[in-house]
């Protein structure tokens, strides 16, 4: 059982030492609700995905559905997106705050309540994760 579980889990997934399971689905369910909440990304869940991204000025908050641009961030810390000509890239970093790109402030790291999707955010902008 050990070792079929340590085979599914993720790579961040917390410790299972000294943890006896008696099933794989219920260990597989107890370890996917911790993950849910947990708001440190890796650099692959990072890069390994499609962001959308609003600006807060022009939506409502709570009707952020307007995307203005999809986002990409790449294992080498460059950001394309959508918004600017092709070519075009900035620089990102990964901080215990949040990620930062360029000079902008840190976008914070969060998770969505119904799909446990990650989302970034600061004062301007919020991105999804697709």
């Amino acid at each position: 059982m050990r070792s079929v579980l340590s085979q599914t889990l993720p790579t961040h997934a917390p410790s299972q030492h000294g943890i006896v399971w008696k099933s794989k689905w219920k260990a597989s369910y107890v370890i996917a609700e911790l993950d849910a909440t947990r708001t440190k990304l890796t650099l692959s869940e990072l890069c390994g995905c499609i962001w959308a991204l609003n600006f807060k000025i022009f939506n409502h908050i709570d009707d952020l559905n307007e995307t203005s641009a999809l986002i990409v961030l790449k294992p080498n810390m460059t950001y394309s997106s959508t918004m600017h000509f092709p070519g075009h890239s900035m620089t990102w970093k990964l901080s215990d705050e949040g990620v930062i790109i360029e000079r902008y402030p840190v976008h914070r790291i969060s998770r969505s309540d119904e799909d446990w999707s990650y989302r970034m955010e600061n004062e301007a902008v919020i991105m999804f994760q697709q």
